[in-house]
């Protein structure tokens, strides 16, 4: 597995080049434009249609609960079908009447954890940033590599962001099917 690990500043710096030209079209076009809003929390999902010019909800904003499961006092987690299931009924219900949606932005909790198989499907519950199996891992990389961690990735190592990076020495001895790593973070991504 390999990862790759950028500042915020870095990222940001990177991504100015292209991302502010596309910010001014977007303005500049999306006046009257309606999106599809959808906040991917730990514990719910919220939707709206927006008016992209005001920012103002134009029907209803949907608030579908999900809970997450906790299999052993550190994991928190939830399995990929439960939380697909409650985007789509907030989808569903924040766009059932709504005409004209020309786009999609969307904000999901991070960091999380999903292992794919093969054929990139879900292999396991998804672990979230509340899961707490790597605490051991964080606190040894805060003894050995801190100060620099800190300063290369803008973060402390928190559990709940050493999940994906730990995921092979957490359950090693638990599972045993072939999986890829899919992490989404601020500031690490990893992948096989």
């Amino acid at each position: 597995m390999r990862f790759l690990t950028l500042s915020k500043r870095r990222l940001l710096q990177n991504l100015s080049g292209w991302l502010l030209p596309i910010c001014d079209l977007w303005l500049t076009i999306g006046k009257n434009m309606r999106i599809l809003a959808l906040d991917i929390g730990t514990s719910s999902i919220k939707a709206a249609v927006l008016d992209v010019s005001s920012g103002q909800p134009l029907g209803p904003i949907t608030k579908i609960a999900y809970s997450l499961d906790y299999p052993t006092p550190d994991a928190a987690e939830v399995p990929a079908d439960r939380l697909w299931g409650a985007i789509a009924k907030a989808l569903h219900e924040a766009a059932q009447d709504a005409a004209g949606i020309e786009g999609l932005g969307s904000a999901c909790m991070t960091p999380s954890l999903v292992l794919l198989d093969g054929a990139d499907r879900p292999a396991a519950p998804i672990w979230t940033h509340l899961d707490r199996r790597s605490r051991p891992a964080a606190q040894k990389v805060w003894r050995d590599v801190g100060e620099e961690f800190l300063a290369t990735t803008g973060n402390r190592p928190l559990p709940g962001g050493m999940s994906a990076l730990c995921y092979r020495q957490q359950v090693a001895t638990t599972h045993h099917c072939n999986t890829r790593c899919e992490a989404t973070s601020t500031s690490t991504v990893g992948w096989d």
